[in-house]
């Protein structure tokens, strides 16, 4: 079971858990239809983070 398996608003904890989540283990972290409910503003904030965490 995942944790976040509802979305009603992804608050930026749970978006840094996301980016910082090892790839292999998104299926634990984020239900498969949770992915539906994600809009194009939430994988941008997802990307930022990510370039955050590079740099």
């Amino acid at each position: 079971m995942a944790l976040i398996s509802k979305i009603s608003q992804l608050e930026d904890e749970q978006l840094r858990a996301i980016a910082y989540m090892p790839t292999d283990y998104l299926s634990v972290l984020v239900a498969s239809d949770a992915w539906l409910q994600f809009t194009d503003s939430d994988f941008m904030r997802i990307a930022v983070l990510l370039a955050e965490k590079s740099f």
